[in-house]
């Protein structure tokens, strides 16, 4: 494994140092051309194996369907010569002596119709039968004939005679049959002796028909070249370029037992063993591409130049447009928020492209916002620094304030009116805590605390017209928000909700924790608004602003809206609803991981 792990860390460490097309170049070489050449090297070895396998069976298929044909034609002439020696009545007809050609001729005509001297007609292979006796009594005919001293000087009496057999097959080349696959084919001559004579010689000579003897052995061999051969020549072959005009002699059977590729089988006949050879006619794929070179310039062209000319088109398309990426980028740390000019082709590059475009678009969203907030931050600061002002200008002596209302308390309490001495403890802590400006956050607790104190009073001014609950779940307690938002909306349901109606109400303040949220919910049961009403509500909670502060009358709910927003930004969500008569409800979500974020 350390091995296995060390190159890994030798080639990761030797690509790093690689430019992109240093890169692509050796994708090419590793994961084009070197697979394409295995797997072509290795294609071809098996379609030439294959072609191997199926060149090796058409041959054994050839040589045996050659084999069958062949001892098939020669058991037919040989059963035929064996027949007509062995015929006793034409054996007797050669052996008699004739005192007259009348005589001759009846015996003639008697043996012609019950010997077998006629048959060879039913076979095609045979095209001549003629028998040679030595008997000077006969009247030669086309199938009889004397054996005399002119006869023996013949070609086929002397190899007879060389051979020393009962039985002989010969070919004689100078004596053209006229093949058309053989065109110099001699005649195809069998001798056989007639034994049971009285010491005359007698000789059947069947003489055998070339093209028909060819065509019945090796027809229908297309795939395969089949050549026959008998004392080292070759005497039928199914490939007519073999025998060559100029030659007077027959091709040898070296020629065949050179080439490539050959099944021989061995077959008697006659007397003698024959040799059969089988060669194949196929062309290996590796030899055809080699003697084709427009094939293999094309497959050249598929397999290396076209995949050469896409990943060098791709490569330029690719690092082009990273350079163009890159000098973005550049000017990009420079300062400059130049966008790029998008292409049409829909691949990663592409969606860098789009995806910077978005950065530079985001980059000059988030300047614009941080402009934006910096001017809201510095109008809040002024309004809160107005605000503070306007606090103290109203503030005359406040701590006599508080003195002041603390003695009402006591003297309250001294005459026994707790409600009043409540009241007024409660509009004290008021007052003090909305003259406090030490810090701008409380937690739910301490608003809620706050929220309870002002409906105290509230329920103090309209007695029996308004109830209220206020509860806050142990989870949301420590949960920090903008001081005096809740409150706001509180008064803004006691005002335009509780007051306005002629019915009395309900007012309840709730927050919770519902999974990573924290939940406020501010609801009434007052007069509530209309569709209309609330839907110019809605819009200006939308936009406001502190522009939009300065010119409304009624600021509450916008200034506790804007503020929950600057402080808590995309995590808040503010949703206001109301039917008329029925009351209006306010929810409040923020998420949890707000404060978290925050360190809170």
């Amino acid at each position: 494994m350390s091995r296995l792990k060390q190159i890994k860390t030798t080639f990761a460490s030797f690509f790093k140092g690689l430019k992109l097309k240093q890169k692509f170049v050796m994708l090419y070489l590793i994961g084009i051309v070197i697979p394409v050449i295995v797997v072509d090297s290795v294609v071809l070895f098996h379609i030439n194996a294959y072609q191997d396998r199926e060149a090796k069976q058409d041959m054994e298929n050839s040589v045996l369907q050659t084999l069958n044909e062949f001892s098939s034609v020669f058991e037919q002439i040989t059963y035929l010569s064996k027949n007509i020696v062995n015929d006793t009545s034409l054996i007797e007809f050669l052996n008699r002596n004739y005192t007259s050609e009348k005589d001759y001729q009846k015996a003639y005509v008697e043996i012609e119709g019950k010997s077998a001297l006629n048959y060879y007609k039913f076979i095609k292979e045979v095209s001549n039968i003629k028998i040679y006796v030595e008997n000077d009594t006969i009247v030669e005919s086309d199938n009889i004939k004397r054996l005399d001293d002119a006869t023996r000087r013949m070609w086929w009496y002397q190899k007879y005679s060389e051979s020393g057999a009962n039985s002989s097959l010969f070919e004689d080349i100078t004596r053209n049959a006229g093949s058309a696959i053989n065109p110099h084919a001699g005649v195809i001559t069998l001798v056989r002796r007639f034994i049971a004579l009285n010491g005359r010689e007698a000789l059947l000579l069947m003489e055998l028909n070339y093209n028909q003897v060819n065509h019945t052995i090796l027809r229908e061999q297309n795939k395969t070249c089949i050549y026959i051969c008998n004392n080292n020549r070759v005497i039928f072959a199914s490939d007519s370029k073999i025998f060559k005009k100029d030659e007077r002699e027959l091709p040898s059977e070296k020629q065949i037992k050179g080439r490539e590729t050959v099944v021989t089988r061995r077959v008697p006949a006659v007397g003698e063993e024959w040799h059969v050879y089988a060669v194949s006619n196929r062309q290996s794929i590796v030899k055809t591409l080699i003697s084709s070179k427009a094939l293999l310039l094309a497959i050249l062209g598929i397999n290396l130049l076209l995949p050469t000319l896409v990943i060098n088109s791709l490569v330029k398309s690719v690092i082009t447009r990273l350079y163009v990426l890159d000098e973005h980028f550049e000017g990009l740390n420079s300062g400059q928020l130049e966008k790029i000019q998008e292409d049409l082709s829909g691949d990663e590059i592409s969606q860098l492209f789009r995806h910077y475009n978005g950065c530079v678009d985001k980059i000059q969203e988030l300047i614009n916002e941080i402009v934006e907030k910096n001017d809201e931050k510095h109008a809040l600061e002024a309004t809160k620094k107005q605000a503070e002002l306007n606090a103290l200008n109203t503030q005359v002596n406040p701590h006599f304030m508080y003195n002041t209302l603390e003695c009402i308390c006591m003297r309250s309490l001294l005459k026994g009116e707790k409600e009043t001495a409540d009241i007024v403890r409660c509009l004290s802590v008021l007052l003090r805590q909305m003259s406090k400006w030490d810090k701008d956050v409380v937690t739910i607790e301490e608003e809620l605390t706050f929220v309870e104190k002002y409906l105290t009073i509230q329920k103090y001014r309209f007695a029996e017209k308004i109830a209220y609950e206020v509860r806050v779940e142990d989870s949301a307690k420590d949960f920090v928000i903008p001081k005096l938002t809740l409150v706001s909306f509180v008064e803004n349901a006691c005002v335009h909700g509780i007051e306005e109606s002629i019915e009395s109400g309900d007012v309840s303040v709730t927050a919770h924790a519902e999974n990573s949220q924290i939940i406020i919910v501010v609801k009434d049961t007052g007069c509530g608004m209309d569709e209309e009403t609330l839907d110019k509500l809605r819009k200006k909670i939308e936009v406001v602003d502190v522009n939009m502060l300065y010119h409304s009358k009624s600021t509450g709910v916008l200034n506790a809206v804007m503020r929950l927003r600057m402080y808590f930004g995309e995590r808040l969500r503010f949703t206001i609803t109301s039917v008329v008569n029925e009351g209006t409800r306010i929810e409040i979500r923020i998420d949890r991981e707000f404060q978290v974020n925050r360190g809170m």
